[in-house]
């Protein structure tokens, strides 16, 4: 199996793959092969699926000097590159392709935003729209809709007048999926919604029988 890195390396360098590229495959990649060689695999037709099942639970369960797991990108990483062996092996007719697709990445989380305005930058973003004009009061309208129900922007385009009730303060949004859900008006943003809805929007029709609530007009 050494020899098929030897020879993958090559391939790499064929390819103008960067040395630090090289490197990082390498030192992923010989981990790799000790671990087969620990469990007496030493040649590609020895390779089974079960054996990448395997070695896909050792990375799982491994801790670092630090006594900590592998995060997730960690793993991928090492992933990648013995998937890159695989199916260079599976090219060179060595292992069925089959054998090389059957190698996944592990689910990575979706990270929460690191910052987050606060309520008085969002105060001063939101003064700042300029409502002198009709298309201005609608922008400060919009943000002000999305400051207080926390609706999506794709959803604050989707609505409807029909959508919007003024008397409860309460707006009709379709999600993804098409899932509907009631959400609350603040009471400053019910203020710009109304306003907006019989002084602003009227002024931005052009067709009566628009229905979408915000016009781009």
């Amino acid at each position: 199996m050494r020899k098929r890195l030897t020879d993958y390396i090559e391939h790499g360098r064929s390819l103008n793959l960067s040395p630090h590229t090289l490197r990082a495959v390498s030192y992923n990649v010989i981990d790799f092969l000790d671990w087969l060689a620990s469990h007496r695999i030493t040649s590609p037709d020895q390779l089974r699926r079960a054996h990448l099942a395997a070695w896909l639970t050792h990375l799982q369960e491994h801790r670092t000097t630090r006594g900590l797991p592998l995060k997730p990108k960690s793993i991928n990483k090492r992933i990648e590159c013995v998937r890159g062996l695989l199916n260079y092996l599976a090219a060179e007719g060595l292992i069925p392709s089959a054998l090389a697709a059957s190698v996944e990445s592990v689910k990575e989380p979706k990270l929460l935003p690191t910052s987050v305005m606060t309520h008085d930058q969002v105060r001063k973003l939101l003064r700042s729209v300029r409502t002198d004009s009709a298309t201005g009061y609608r922008d400060r309208a919009m943000l002000e809709l999305l400051y207080s129900s926390g609706i999506r922007v794709g959803e604050l385009l989707a609505l409807d007048v029909a959508h919007i009730d003024l008397k409860n303060a309460t707006a009709l949004v379709y999600g993804k999926g098409r899932k509907e859900r009631v959400v609350p008006i603040g009471r400053t943003a019910l203020r710009y919604t109304e306003s907006y809805l019989t002084a602003v929007r009227p002024f931005l029709m052009r067709d009566r029988a628009e229905q979408a609530f915000f016009l781009n007009h």
